[in-house]
């Protein structure tokens, strides 16, 4: 989950989300997100509409893309000592 994404959904549909493991994740802890998420997916296209949570992601990714081809990443900053550098392309 990228945090365009998060802040998208915060600013938008009042989303607080929460990363809440890294690569390796238990069986227990993971059926019970799943079930959270479901309730919560259903619940989000009910008040924003169907497929809001997809559309959110659609909008994030062009804005990544927008981001990365202006070199405006923080990774890519950091990379560059600070400055605004468009990758080759």
């Amino acid at each position: 989950m990228s945090r365009i994404y998060m802040d998208l959904a915060a600013k938008r549909l009042g989303i607080d989300t929460r990363v809440t493991a890294g690569c390796v994740v238990d069986p227990v802890r993971e059926s019970a997100w799943v079930g959270y998420n479901g309730v919560m997916e259903r619940e989000i296209d009910r008040r924003y509409g169907k497929g809001a949570l997809d559309n959110l992601m659609r909008e994030a990714n062009s804005i990544y893309r927008q981001r990365y081809q202006r070199g405006e990443l923080p990774w890519q900053i950091r990379a560059n000592h600070g400055r605004v550098i468009p990758p080759k392309t």
